[in-house]
């Protein structure tokens, strides 16, 4: 009965095991699949406004910007219609049909800006893109991020108890196997037989024979065999990195090139400058060449003050946004720790390894976002490089449009 009991119990934490280690694993993908549509959504109400602006200005004609416009509205209807299909949270439903009521009337207003924008009448559209337009975009953007905090909540809250009962079987099966092994170590040997020889004319005396110790003898064939497999490995030749970290004589320490002020004074003054939001991926590239940086990636809090989310890069892929999904404000990363601290935080590089450098972008209101900066040969650490890394977050942060002010206060506090 003892037997079939400890059987039982084994296969009982097993399936509890399994079970929510799987409900664990679906909640973590419906989490992250959530993140990444609240990403999307934001990300392309973004597009809607920079591209919006593109009606008032002079450059490809209305044609090329309504186009773009019609591409990033459909984008965000899309990435909602994904954060609805989710929906558990009455409260997560009506929040996400009201961004998307938002964006009905954003559909409206754009509608407009282009008959004003196409008769002539450029005042009217500015009028209706940065007045009418920033308000709807910034409220369909809070919708999102609030229905899809919601969502998130509602997601993650089972994990608390699956993680416990998962912890749980976990070290129920370990204290059986402990009981077991115990029982195993402490079961009775089986008495040594004793050889006796007879002495005396009658019944002798009895006295034991002991058997003489035999050596044990080392058995060499585990070791041979490790020395067949490891064999030939003194031969491996790594392959060559793509670009040397170190100079060609050690005896010499690497100087990376000092940042060109002049040429960053430039960038800064063309950011400061800057009224067309199409040219401003253009200057994103100038001041990657400036700090001589692989890549650039400006994160832009989301209205809700919860998460990071990438809004403009230099140097990556495109399908890196969608890799990269959204950054949580207490993450243990250099980007998180910039945010939360207000200041610059560096990533040190070793060997081919780049390095990189957060900056806090900093406003009147606030921190509303970071710019991080992926250089290379340890120039994270020069001063030049993090001065001006500082200079062009302080102009980006002017030039990107900030979420609302008690959001981004709230998630400070």
């Amino acid at each position: 009965m003892i037997v079939l009991a400890f059987v039982a119990a084994v296969g009982a934490l097993t399936h509890q095991a399994i079970t929510r280690g799987q409900s664990i694993d679906t909640a973590r993908d419906r989490v992250a699949a959530l993140d990444a549509a609240a990403a999307r959504v934001n990300l392309a109400l973004l597009d809607v406004a920079a591209s919006q602006r593109g009606y008032v200005a002079p450059g490809q004609g209305i044609d090329f910007w309504s186009t773009r416009v019609d591409a990033a509205l459909a984008d965000a209807r899309g990435a909602l219609a994904a954060l609805d299909a989710e929906t558990g949270e009455p409260e997560a439903g009506v929040r996400i049909e009201s961004a998307l009521s938002r964006l009905d009337d954003l559909t409206v207003m754009d509608a407009r800006a282009r008959a004003f924008a196409a008769a002539g009448q450029r005042q009217m559209a500015s009028d209706l893109v940065f007045a009418d337009g920033y308000e709807i975009i910034a409220a369909a953007r809070t919708d999102a991020a609030e229905g899809a905090s919601l969502q998130r909540a509602a997601a993650a809250d089972p994990l608390t108890l699956d993680r416990q009962v998962h912890l749980a079987a976990i070290g129920g099966l370990a204290l059986l196997a402990a009981v077991a092994l115990l029982l195993t170590l402490r079961r009775p040997k089986a008495p040594e037989p004793v050889v006796t020889t007879l002495d005396g004319p009658a019944f002798g005396d009895m006295t034991p024979a002991t058997q003489p110790a035999t050596p044990a003898t080392a058995d060499d064939s585990i070791g041979a065999a490790l020395d067949a497999s490891l064999a030939g490995l003194d031969q491996f030749e790594p392959a060559e990195p793509a670009e040397p970290a170190e100079p060609a004589d050690p005896a010499e320490p690497f100087e990376p090139a000092a940042v060109n002020l002049a040429t960053a004074a430039d960038v800064c003054v063309d950011l400061a400058r800057l009224l067309d939001m199409r040219d401003l991926q253009s200057v994103l590239a100038r001041a990657a060449a400036v700090l001589q940086a692989d890549g650039l990636i400006v994160w832009v809090m989301d209205p809700a003050g919860k998460v990071l989310a990438p809004a403009l890069m230099h140097g990556y892929a495109a399908d890196l946004v969608a890799r990269l999904g959204t950054l949580p404000m207490d993450a243990d990363n250099a980007t998180a720790a910039a945010w939360r601290e207000k200041r610059a935080q560096t990533v040190e590089g070793s060997g081919d390894r780049s390095g990189a450098v957060a900056v806090p972008m900093l406003t009147g209101d606030g921190c509303m976002g970071v710019l991080s900066v992926e250089v290379r040969h340890g120039r994270e650490r020069a001063a030049d490089v993090q001065a001006v890394a500082r200079i062009v977050a302080a102009q980006l942060a002017a030039v990107v449009a900030p979420p609302a002010s008690e959001a981004r206060r709230a998630a400070e506090a």
